[in-house]
């Protein structure tokens, strides 16, 4: 059907809206390609809403939006266009960070984000769900149909996997000169 009867678009993105731009925002840090992510889950959910009847928005909404996202990122990371660093302010648990705190937390990210494309689809998706938007493990597996227990594998190979690889990319530190004796 050309349009899916009795579901009101402009009160799903009206409530659905906000959450999917931040999740949009968090994992791209561009604007223009939040935009284009933001575009692209509501029209993939509304292919969805074609074919299945829609019982979760929210989490049908935010589980494309993080295939969407780190598409995108595979697609900067082909077309070797740097990523512009994460807002350090948003991610720091401290009221008003340090530029280097700030600067330290934008380079994590942007590991975090390089990183997140290394892992295989599934699993970038559910970490991206599970951890990232803190969604219950449940609500994960039904979203991605699989099994609770599956998004556990999938969510501590994937913690192992980007601990692997933020360590192998982590800063080496620069030694502190040893102090003058007199």
């Amino acid at each position: 059907p050309a349009t899916c009867p009795g579901t009101d678009w402009g009160a799903i993105v009206h409530e659905h809206g906000d959450a999917v731009w931040r999740l949009a925002c968090r994992l791209l840090d561009d604007e223009a390609d939040a935009a284009d992510c933001f575009q692209e889950t509501f029209v993939a959910a509304l292919g969805a809403s074609r074919s299945t009847a829609v019982t979760n928005w929210p989490g049908l909404l935010r589980k494309i939006c993080a295939a969407r996202a780190i598409d995108l990122i595979r697609r900067r990371i082909r077309d070797r266009r740097r990523s512009a660093p994460l807002d350090a302010a948003a991610t720091l648990a401290t009221p008003t960070p340090s530029p280097a705190d700030r600067a330290a937390s934008g380079e994590l990210a942007d590991r975090l984000r390089l990183a997140l494309t290394a892992l295989p689809g599934r699993q970038a998706e559910v970490f991206t769900l599970a951890v990232i938007e803190a969604l219950p493990h449940a609500e994960v597996a039904t979203l991605c149909g699989i099994t609770t227990s599956h998004v556990g594998v999938l969510v501590h190979r994937a913690r192992g996997r980007l601990r692997g690889l933020l360590e192998d990319r982590a800063p080496t530190p620069v030694p502190k000169p040893a102090p003058a004796h007199p």
